[in-house]
């Protein structure tokens, strides 16, 4: 679990190296993390952080688009 969460946290420094937000990003960042990484259900994922399943969708998207302008043809 360790190298999950050492994964998680420069994961998470790339996505966010272009933004100003970092709070904000980080509950985007867990939502993201959770249901694709993770694999835990968009619904569980919503009630445990106070968000919409639409908004965890929604931050999985973004996210992944953010990957994707990061790091290229590596995602």
């Amino acid at each position: 679990m360790m190298l999950l969460d050492a994964s998680f946290e420069t994961c998470a420094m790339i996505a966010n190296s272009n933004s100003g937000s970092t709070g904000c990003f980080l509950v985007t960042w867990d939502a993201f993390w959770r249901t694709a990484v993770l694999g835990q259900a968009t619904a569980d994922v919503a009630d445990e952080l106070g968000m919409t399943a639409a908004a965890v969708r929604k931050a999985k998207s973004r996210t992944l688009q953010r990957l994707r302008r990061q790091l290229g043809d590596i995602v």
